[in-house]
């Protein structure tokens, strides 16, 4: 079996994005399915002489986009492929809850150029290389910290808005005020996950707490990706009810927020 290739401590992509590439790459490399072991976090420390928190950023990542599934006390497997299916007329849940009449406050964070990860690079089909800005912002309700969300944009989109629009400005309305980036539709996933370290600090949780992701890719006329990114909401604070009618080929969808 191929071990997982070397780090390059001269890339400009931080250890803990190169490591969770290289995972990728080892487990498709190496043919494994889900449910076969990978090297545990302490074998990746030995392996790479890197720190801990390299290494569980790392994992977090992978067990954050569904590849890679951690039970405590047995180690950490290739993660089933979940079932994916379509639902007509979803919406953003931060759209969703205004519609139901929730105030929804958004409190900046950060904005910074960076090098993303792998699945940013395909989700927004750049070459290896590209920088983007990530935009971290915090959704507060009326009883505090409702989620967190990081967007991830093309250096060419982020650059067509002021800087200033990113901390308060929601993204979709900032997209449609420019014929070019005019958000023609939206690839959403939504699963459980735990929230990573800096989201936890954010909302005041233990690393690890289960969230609710919601995951999009935004594309406009042309089918050009705009932004992707995720929102995590606290899965306690959050609750989705979906009813499909057969007959109708019809879907409501309601929102439940507890305070």
């Amino acid at each position: 079996m191929k071990m997982p290739k070397p780090l390059d401590r001269n890339d400009y992509k931080p250890l803990y994005a190169q490591l969770g590439d290289n995972l990728i790459e080892y487990i498709e490399s190496n043919g494994l399915k889900p449910g076969d072991p990978i090297p545990s976090e302490n074998e990746l420390i030995k392996y790479y002489g890197v720190s801990s928190l390299t290494v569980r950023l790392a994992m977090q990542r992978l067990s954050t986009e569904g590849i890679i599934n951690r039970i405590q006390g047995k180690g950490t497997f290739v993660a089933e492929r979940r079932i994916k299916a379509p639902v007509e007329g979803i919406v953003s849940l931060k759209k969703r809850l205004e519609n139901e009449g929730f105030n929804i406050k958004i409190v900046f964070v950060e904005a910074t150029e960076t090098h993303p990860t792998r699945y940013h690079l395909e989700a927004l089909r750049l070459s290896e290389g590209s920088k983007c800005l990530k935009v971290r912002r915090v959704l507060r309700a009326a009883y505090g910290v409702l989620g967190v969300e990081t967007m991830i944009l093309p250096l060419g989109i982020a650059r067509r808005f002021d800087q200033e629009e990113f901390k308060s400005e929601p993204f979709e309305e900032l997209l449609n005020r420019n014929p070019e980036t005019r958000v023609f539709r939206v690839l959403y996933r939504i699963r459980s996950s735990p929230v990573l370290d800096l989201e936890a600090e954010i909302m005041n949780v233990p690393v690890d707490s289960l969230a609710l992701v919601q995951y999009g890719i935004f594309y406009n006329k042309h089918d050009k990706p705009l932004m992707s990114g995720r929102v995590t909401y606290l899965s306690e604070k959050l609750e989705l009810e979906c009813e499909v009618r057969l007959e109708q080929k019809s879907l409501q969808e309601s929102i439940d927020i507890r305070s």
